[in-house]
């Protein structure tokens, strides 16, 4: 076997691999001999079909299968042995033809085209950043305490109905025979112009309303009507007529003990004002979150901005294409390359960084897990289920997540958490200035960094088979 390496530039080069027929006969007449004694075939007893007709048989698709198979290894172990940091994986040549006859088996040769990352170091001195620290002002306060009472709140029953209440009723159509027995109109959800009609009405009383017109959400008729399909629907938008039967009002829960007590389990606060810091300091805990993930993202964006990799633009876009065949376009892909440069001069940083720091980004087995069960118990509580032991064996749920797509879901954990831990090293290496904003100045900001990411917000290809 010869492998010859060619380099054309720092980031792309060639490779030619020539297999003699001493290196891959003995494992081809070795499968033949394998085929020939498990073989079922009428005529012969089992183990003793003759290898001649084995190889007439299989022989082109055993050769096929054990060249491939040495092929790869050889061109695999090439890479890692001379240490060569290649980007996507090897494609077959665009200039070259591989000379391979199946039907006349001698030597074999193949091409192949490499992309390459050319060398590159990192640099953290004078690496300076800026961590946000967000004020909670009165605002934002009286914004959350309004919403933690609506989220508490008590519901009555009013005889009469003002704007923001719910009213049920029966829904008729006026020209159709469409009822609903029991409908509720969300008041709040209505348009100016609809209001009126529904402020001031008793138990009995009939308002008469244009479906299609009232409300601000145009798919609110799709759900007080129960009706989901479209050219239903449609039939639906004309004037109906409810029958009010019962009002209900949502009343905002009041500042007191048994609210605070809500609020904060065990905490015992008595006193309006401690209450109101108590919820400060909270909000300002969870706004800290959010500014410390814009951080991260702040550091991993600094990094790969001001590392120079030199990498085979032209070659990884025709890698993508290939492996993506018939899945995405070469536009989506010139179109969405940018997002995908950025996360692989980001993998090559931290791949760096282990290779210079072996304690750097190390993950346990354990740590996985738990981040699995984390996000399995975040994904039940989005439909409801709060009560994590209803899950039952949460540890079986989550090692059967982990093992499906072939342990891919262990891979993108496992990645995840390496590259939190990475970045926490790095920022734990540089300089991070603090600087007090505004909740509103935070959102600028933010606002501003998710603009040069707007047509690139998801990863648009996959980078695996």
């Amino acid at each position: 076997m010869e492998i010859v390496l060619t380099k054309k530039d720092a980031t792309n080069a060639s490779i030619k691999i020539t297999l003699n027929e001493a290196d891959y006969q003995p494992k081809v007449a070795e499968k033949i001999k394998e085929y020939s004694k498990k073989a079922k075939l009428k005529g012969f007893r089992p183990g003793k079909v003759p290898t001649s007709l084995i190889k007439r048989m299989y022989g082109k698709n055993i050769l096929v299968e054990e060249v491939n198979g040495l092929l790869s290894t050889s061109l695999n172990n090439y890479l890692k042995e001379n240490d060569i940091s290649v980007v996507g994986e090897p494609l077959p040549a665009k200039d070259e033809e591989d000379q391979a006859n199946w039907d006349a088996p001698s030597d074999f040769i193949f091409h192949f085209d490499i992309g390459m990352a050319s060398s590159f170091d990192y640099n953290l001195d004078n690496f300076e950043i800026t961590r946000h620290q967000i004020q909670v002002g009165d605002e934002q306060l009286e914004e959350t305490l309004e919403n933690l009472r609506k989220q508490h709140a008590q519901t009555i029953k009013p005889e009469v109905s003002e704007k923001g209440d719910f009213i049920y009723g029966a829904l008729k159509q006026v020209e159709g025979e469409f009822t609903v027995e029991n409908a509720a109109i969300p008041t709040e959800q209505l348009k100016e112009a609809a209001e009126a009609a529904f402020v001031g009405l008793k138990a009995e009383d009939e308002v008469t309303f244009t479906m299609g017109e009232a409300f601000k959400d145009e798919n609110a008729p799709k759900y007080i009507l129960s009706v989901y399909d479209e050219e239903q629907l449609k039939e639906m938008q004309g004037d109906f007529t409810l029958t009010v039967s019962e009002i209900n009002r949502q009343v905002p829960a009041e500042l007191n003990q048994e609210f605070y007590e809500k609020i904060f389990p065990g905490e015992e606060i008595t006193e309006e004002e401690a209450f109101k810091e108590k919820v400060k300091e909270v909000m300002a805990e969870n706004y800290q979150t959010e500014a410390e993930n814009l951080l991260n993202r702040n550091v991993q964006d600094k990094m790969v901005e001001e590392t120079e990799i030199a990498l085979p633009e032209d070659f990884l876009k025709r890698w993508l294409l290939t492996i993506n065949e018939g899945k995405v376009t070469e536009e989506q892909i010139e179109k969405e390359f940018s997002y995908f440069e950025k996360e692989l001069r980001w993998s090559l940083i931290t791949r760096k960084i282990k290779e210079k720091n072996e304690e750097v980004g190390k993950v346990e087995t354990a740590e996985v897990e738990a981040k699995a069960k984390m996000f399995i118990i975040e994904q039940f509580r989005k439909y409801g289920m709060m009560n994590t032991e209803a899950l039952g064996d949460l540890d079986g749920i989550a090692r059967n997540y982990l093992m499906e797509e072939n342990g891919k879901n262990f891979q993108r954990l496992y990645d995840q958490i390496q590259g939190e831990k990475i970045t926490e090293w790095i920022k734990e290496q540089i300089t991070i200035v603090s600087q007090e904003v505004s909740l509103e100045e935070f959102s600028e900001i933010v606002k501003a960094i998710n603009a040069k990411y707007e047509d690139t917000t998801e990863a648009p290809v996959q980078t695996e088979e």
